[in-house]
């Protein structure tokens, strides 16, 4: 590894260059460790650079949880006991948080979205809408995930952080 400032050869787990005092930044220690191997997805979504995704994948998901949980309470409250909400919400949470699948941010934003119009048009007041977001945000980040990923596997550029 080389330093970015004067060229010095640097140790593979160097923090500073000895020569000039620049600090090695983390991509670049991070793509000297993984060159010539591939890491893995968990290891990739630990990443710096990946931390807003990891963190928003993650808060949709829980999100998800406990709207299907309120719902449950809800119907349970008013005797209905009709959990084919609580059910659909619990799965696309769990395919988001657990499996940052993009099928199941875009089945959790058509819903929201179905959701949102239904019960405008049911009601006449906006309802539903926090769905709706979810599945934009769930939608955004999986999908920004899944092209980072992607991007790596094909070629190895690791993604840089955005400061």
């Amino acid at each position: 590894m080389k330093c970015g400032r004067c060229g010095s050869e640097l140790e593979n787990n160097a923090l500073v260059c000895p020569f000039c005092g620049q600090a090695v930044p983390d991509e670049a220690r991070i793509q000297e460790q993984y060159r010539g191997g591939q890491m893995t997805r968990k290891e990739f979504l630990q990443l710096p650079a990946m931390k807003s995704c990891k963190s928003n994948i993650n808060s949709c998901g829980i999100i998800l949880y406990v709207l299907a949980a309120i719902n449950i309470v809800i119907q349970i409250v008013v005797k209905s006991y009709a959990f084919v909400d609580a059910l659909l919400l619990l799965v696309l949470g769990l395919g988001i948080h657990l499996g940052k699948s993009r099928v199941a941010s875009v089945l959790c934003l058509v819903y929201g979205a179905f959701n949102t119009f239904y019960l405008f048009y049911l009601t006449g007041r906006l309802s539903g809408w926090w769905i709706l977001l979810i599945g934009i945000d769930a939608v955004t980040y999986t999908f920004r995930y899944h092209r980072a990923w992607g991007k790596y596997v094909k070629d190895g550029t690791l993604p840089v952080e955005k400061g």
